[in-house]
């Protein structure tokens, strides 16, 4: 029998190294935190001992409420701004650098989403989707990079979706476009980083139980009939695989689905 850390066929026991990254006392950014998946991946981590940036196109009413609900003030920052615009991702790296330090966490999950058959289509609608959920990784990536190289430590998680490989119906191309090329980024960008010491991982949901879901999804007890679970995900479940990715040191270049065998 090989014992746990005893040196062997498996190799020698690596001393000093840590399995798990600690989330308690990191920064860490969520975009597109203001409802649904992202209010519950910040939730998680300021349950889990870390300084939050929320963000939200703009500081609304419900991106303030949920500012109130994760706790102390002086653990949370309401970072509002568009991430499609390279310089107002500077701006929110910047504030989350000044209240709380060095960046640790980015959560890269501000999206959008609309049914649309491509024929009728316009590139406006193309050119918003990639805008939101290709640029704005790329920008929010782009500028807390720098500072986790240098420190080697760090985590981006991009947040795709199961549509990127199985869109479920019409009207999708544009969103599952968008979506594969987070997949691309995530794979790409985590082999280009690996040891460095940050990693690029990736968590792609399926049906989710959100506002955006429940409004933008006709005949939805039908579409829920089709996951195999037999119900949607609930948003704290995703949160949870987000906390996996994130502490598990080993992880990197990759996407964890989490869609109920769909």
């Amino acid at each position: 029998m090989v014992e746990w850390g005893a040196e062997s066929q498996i190799g020698p026991r690596v001393r000093g190294t840590e399995l798990r990254m600690e989330i308690r006392d990191s920064v860490a950014i969520v975009t597109g935190s203001s409802r649904g998946i992202g209010r519950a991946i910040a939730a998680m981590l300021a349950g889990a001992g870390a300084s939050v940036v929320i963000n939200a196109r703009d500081k609304s009413e419900a991106l303030l409420k949920v500012a109130d609900i994760l706790g102390p003030p002086g653990r949370v920052l309401v970072a509002p701004g568009d991430v499609g615009d390279f310089d107002v991702c500077r701006g929110i790296v910047r504030s989350a650098q000044d209240r709380f330090g060095p960046v640790d966490i980015l959560v890269n999950n501000a999206g959008t989403f609309g049914l649309k058959r491509f024929a009728e289509m316009e590139p406006k609608d193309w050119e918003s989707m990639f805008r939101v959920h290709v640029f704005g990784s790329f920008n929010m990536s782009r500028h807390v990079l720098p500072d986790m190289i240098r420190r080697k430590r760090g985590v981006i998680v991009n947040i795709a979706s199961f549509v990127a490989v199985r869109p479920p119906g019409p009207g999708r191309v544009h969103y599952a476009a968008a979506k594969s090329a987070l997949l691309g980024l995530t794979r790409a960008l985590g082999l280009e980083l690996a040891g460095t010491g940050v990693r690029v991982v990736g968590v792609a949901p399926g049906l989710t139980d959100t506002e955006i879901v429940r409004k933008g999804l006709p005949n939805l007890p039908e579409r829920v009939a089709r996951v195999p679970v037999g119900r949607m995900a609930r948003p704290e479940e995703i949160a949870h695989a987000v906390r996996f990715v994130i502490e598990n040191e080993f992880t990197t270049a990759e996407t964890l689905f989490i869609s109920g065998g769909e």
